[in-house]
Order: structure tokens, then C-alpha cells, then sequence
């Protein structure tokens, strides 16, 4: 994770399964899992991850990761046109 003027903001339930393994220039680099589990034969190849991996990066803004089936809690008391609107005309 890279950012420039801006965070990195991280769930509650990511930032408890997620370990921290560097910082440096600006750059965080993370493990999401049990990071002892994946020790093993399986998890590398010729010294390479076979695991997915996330790249996120922002110049001018914050970075939010979260499980795709958390509640958005970031969005609260935040001003949304659409849920106006929605409100307004029925939608």
C-alpha cells in the first residue's frame, strides 16, 4: 500500500487478520491470513508468492480496505446526494 497525501485506513476485522511485515518509503507492505500457515512448499515457487496479492495506491487520497461483506461504517454522517434524492423522489 502506497500513499501520498492522504492514509491508509484499514477495517477493523482486515487490520485484526493482517500483519504488518514493512514500512519503508512510504510504502506498507502487508500479510491478510494466518501468515504461519502459509510457510509451507505450496505457498512459493522458485522464491516468488503463488497467493493473491492486492496493489493499492494513491497519490492525492485515502485508501480503505475492507471485506466485501462488511458494512460500509465510512460512509456514515456523510452527506449522499443519491439517498437524498431517493428519499426525495421515491427512488
Amino acid at each position: 500500500m502506497k500513499v501520498q497525501n492522504g492514509n491508509v485506513r484499514l477495517s477493523d476485522a482486515v487490520r485484526d487478520a493482517s500483519t504488518t511485515l514493512s514500512t519503508e518509503d512510504g510504502v506498507r507492505r502487508s500479510f491478510l491470513g494466518g501468515f504461519e500457515s502459509t510457510s509451507g512448499e505450496n505457498s512459493f515457487q522458485d522464491g516468488k508468492w503463488l497467493g493473491d496479492e492486492l496493489h493499492a495506491e494513491s497519490r492525492n487520497g485515502s485508501v480503505r480496505i475492507c471485506f466485501d461483506n462488511e458494512a460500509d461504517s465510512s460512509s456514515s454522517g456523510r452527506f449522499n446526494p443519491f439517498n437524498l434524492f431517493g428519499k426525495l423522489f421515491s427512488l
